[in-house]
């Protein structure tokens, strides 16, 4: 059975805008050490129980950008457009998970002192069936 978190990662795979910026450099979690960068990382912010007749799952999903420039063509502003482009108002199945819908919340710029990275979280609401 697949997983919200992996229909993510597919979804981000498979657009032709973000996949030539970050490659296959998305990480659940955090960075590994000596990540070449523009890269991302996902983790789930929150998970809501399921609507027990439904059976429909509402989390929040947060796809972190990460980039050694705040601008330019692999700038992280590109990148954290990117992601949102990519997968706000998505639905289907990925990862043999039926997502009803994407929903883009919002992001917030960072800079990252201990790395000197330019860092931008992107926030998604997502509903997907669990059966």
């Amino acid at each position: 059975m697949g997983s919200i978190e992996g229909a993510f990662v597919a979804i981000m795979l498979a657009d032709p805008t973000l996949s030539p910026l970050v490659g296959d450099r998305i990480f659940p979690m955090m960075l590994p050490e000596d990540t070449q960068l523009p890269a991302l990382t996902y983790h789930s912010v929150d998970s809501p129980k399921p609507h027990s007749t439904l059976d429909v799952e509402t989390p929040r999903i947060q796809v972190s950008c990460w980039a050694q420039t705040y601008g330019g063509a692999t700038g992280v502003k590109v990148v954290a457009q990117a992601v949102k482009n990519a997968l706000h108002g998505k639905s289907g199945t990925y990862d043999s998970v039926r997502v009803i819908e994407i929903r883009y919340r919002n992001m917030v710029d960072d800079f990252e002192t201990d790395t000197n990275f330019f860092h931008i979280p992107v926030d998604f609401i997502v509903q997907y069936r669990t059966t």
